[in-house]
């Protein structure tokens, strides 16, 4: 048996399920070994928001006790029309400013209100642009305030911890990567776009 500190717990909760996968790593290589999965009750979600959160959260410890699922600690996969990845080229600042200047950066390219924003943002690449300025491409990940918080709150009622949310696709691949195989990453955090 892999040891706990090796395992992985994910959710993602659909329009039409709850599903759960847990992976462990050994040699670096990652192994699925729990997969569960529980049918939601028509317009429970609806376009990737929670509608239900006790429904959904009833599917959620349905899935946990079925699956025989016994991390409590999991990882978050969130999609729909209010999330969205972005990637801004931006002039060159310190790591200790890049969170503000990517948050009024921002502003021009969330569809959705930004006192209903929660957003993370990564350094991908330095570069110089044509002129000889230096740049930074950051990659931004912003999802309205209504799809994640009822989220949360599903979880929490159902007895887990999150300990992060990602878009669906990039939860994916970071559930491929092993930690005890190279640096951490930065752990992820959303946060709400100054008004």
């Amino acid at each position: 048996m892999a040891p706990r500190a090796s395992r992985r717990i994910g959710l993602e909760i659909s329009n039409s399920a709850v599903r759960v996968a847990e992976v462990t790593f050994s040699g670096g290589r990652p192994k699925l070994v729990n997969l569960g999965q529980v049918r939601l009750a028509p317009r429970a979600v609806v376009d990737g928001a929670i509608a239900d959160v006790p429904a959904v959260t009833s599917a959620i410890t349905k899935c946990l006790q079925e699956g025989d699922f016994s991390a409590k600690e999991v990882h978050l996969g969130i999609a729909g029309l209010r999330a969205i990845t972005r990637e801004l080229d931006m002039p060159h600042v310190p790591d200790a400013e890049l969170d503000a200047a990517v948050r009024l950066q921002a502003l021009d390219v969330i569809p959705f209100p930004v006192d209903k924003t929660l957003m993370s943002a990564r350094p991908l690449e330095e570069f110089t642009g044509p002129d000889g300025t230096p740049l930074r491409r950051v990659l931004l990940a912003a999802a309205h305030r209504d799809l994640v918080e009822p989220l949360l709150e599903a979880v929490a009622a159902a007895g887990l911890t999150p300990i992060s949310v990602d878009l669906t696709s990039t939860a994916m691949i970071r559930s491929l990567y092993d930690p005890a195989a190279s640096l951490p990453a930065r752990k992820p955090s959303w946060r709400s776009v100054p008004g």
